[in-house]
Formats: structure tokens, C-alpha cells, sequence
């Protein structure tokens, strides 16, 4: 199931191409994208991370011809023109909008989660709790059923120092991290 989507994303993205099987790759990656000066090994297949790698490394071999090729031998399916016939634009049909690349590749495209706004349904459950496919959010109990120091928690602005006990450990770890602050400023203000 793999292979074919992968078979459908490169004949999706590019017109000069060769899928064929191959003993080389590890088996714990059994898939492979390989062009001219780079190679990609992967075992779960996913597309943003295909398109990538096409995008960033196919079309820099040295032969710039977009001819089909001569070769027949066992050939299947031959090629068919995605974009332009020197594939102009690479994943053209990919369906998906052209990726950023970071640093270390590609960035991860934001998932929309969808908002609750039935107002019953937000006051009697925790909305989004649920993250397995089957089941239901969970329901809010009343206020005798939680613990007594749940109704203790701080949950406004941070406390100052002098708003603090200093027999806690909190305040010296924020006394500390005021110190560190402090002596960065001050060594930033040093001139050599």
C-alpha cells in the first residue's frame, strides 16, 4: 500500500523518473529516493517529506536533456508529463500547497482542530481530553469530587519575589534565576 502511494506521489511530482525494486535498501528502511547527490531511506511513508526531498534535490544530475529516454527493457508504464516537459514545477499535483524548508527540512504543516462552541457541552465536559478515535471527552465532576489542593493552585500573574515564601523552594530557584539575569546584564554592559 506504501509502495503505490509512493509510486502515485513521484509520478505526481516529476516527469524524469525510474521506480524499480531493489535488494540495496536496509529493511529497516526499506524505501528509497535517490538522485544524482542525495539519498533519502525512509520506513513509514510520508508525503510532505517526499515532496521535500524531490523539490530540494531532483533536476541537478548533470545530463539536462527531457527526452524520454531509450530505455524499454521491462519497462511497465512509461513516464507522463506533469508539468512542463523539463518539469518546470516539481509536485505540481500533489494537491498540497508548496512546503517550507527549515533548517533540518521540512517544516510540519499546523493542523486546524475544530472549536466547541455548544455551550452545554463545554460546561459539562473537558473539550479535546479524548485523543483516542473511539470515546468521549470527559465529564466534569462536581467540586467535592477533586482534591483540596486543586482549589489552591496559583493561576494568575507570577508571584514577585516579595509576594513569595521564603521558605519554599520557589523562591529560591526565582531568586537564583533573578541573580543569573542580573549578572548576564552586567556582564554584557563590561567592555574589553
Amino acid at each position: 500500500m506504501q509502495v503505490d502511494e509512493l509510486k502515485r506521489i513521484v509520478k505526481e511530482c516529476l516527469y524524469r523518473h525510474v521506480i524499480t525494486p531493489s535488494q540495496l535498501p536496509n529493511k529497516d528502511r526499506p524505501f528509497a529516493l535517490v538522485t544524482w547527490h542525495a539519498t533519502l531511506e525512509f520506513s513509514v511513508l510520508e508525503r510532505t517529506i517526499v515532496e521535500s526531498f524531490i523539490e530540494k534535490y531532483a533536476l541537478k544530475g548533470p545530463e539536462q536533456t527531457h527526452r524520454d529516454g531509450q530505455y524499454d527493457h521491462l519497462l511497465v508504464e512509461p513516464a507522463k508529463v506533469v508539468s512542463t516537459i523539463d518539469d518546470s514545477t516539481l509536485c505540481a499535483l500533489g494537491g498540497s500547497k508548496k512546503k517550507k524548508l527549515g533548517k533540518l527540512g521540512p517544516t510540519v504543516e499546523k493542523k486546524v482542530i475544530p472549536v466547541e462552541t455548544d455551550t452545554t457541552r463545554l460546561v459539562s465536559f473537558v473539550c479535546g481530553s479524548n485523543v483516542l478515535k473511539q470515546g468521549e471527552d470527559v465529564k466534569i465532576q462536581p467540586d467535592s469530587e477533586y482534591p483540596e489542593w486543586l482549589w489552591k493552585l496559583h493561576v494568575g500573574a507570577p508571584l514577585t519575589l516579595e509576594e513569595m515564601d521564603p521558605n519554599t523552594k520557589a523562591y529560591w530557584r526565582k531568586l537564583r534565576r533573578m541573580a543569573l539575569q542580573r549578572n548576564n546584564k552586567l556582564a554584557k554592559l563590561k567592555k574589553f
